[in-house]
């Protein structure tokens, strides 16, 4: 009962599911296992590490919230971070399978 007293809001799954869920039966089980056990939790949950298009669509399909990885952008300094953000928002910069 321990987990059910902890206060947060999101569930992170690790990249190391997402870099096998494409290719290992098991690890995708696994992966929306995780994702449905955060949505009947009421919580968000985030697939970290993703790097590949077919990783990208696997998780939208799953039903995860949110997404981070080097598909999406690299990391940046806080300054390169605005101007990504802008170039995002005004259309010149494109997430792979969002239109």
């Amino acid at each position: 009962m321990r987990l059910q007293s902890i206060p947060f809001d999101e569930l992170i799954i690790d990249r190391e599911f997402i870099a096998r869920s494409t290719e290992d039966e098991t690890a995708r089980i696994i992966l929306d296992a995780a994702i449905g056990l955060a949505h009947k939790l009421k919580l968000s949950c985030t697939c970290e590490g993703i790097e590949s298009e077919e990783q990208l669509m696997l998780a939208r399909e799953l039903g995860a919230d949110a997404v981070q990885g080097y598909l999406i952008a690299k990391p940046m300094r806080p300054d390169e971070f605005l101007v990504w953000t802008e170039d995002y928002k005004e259309g010149v910069l494109k997430v792979p399978g969002f239109s």
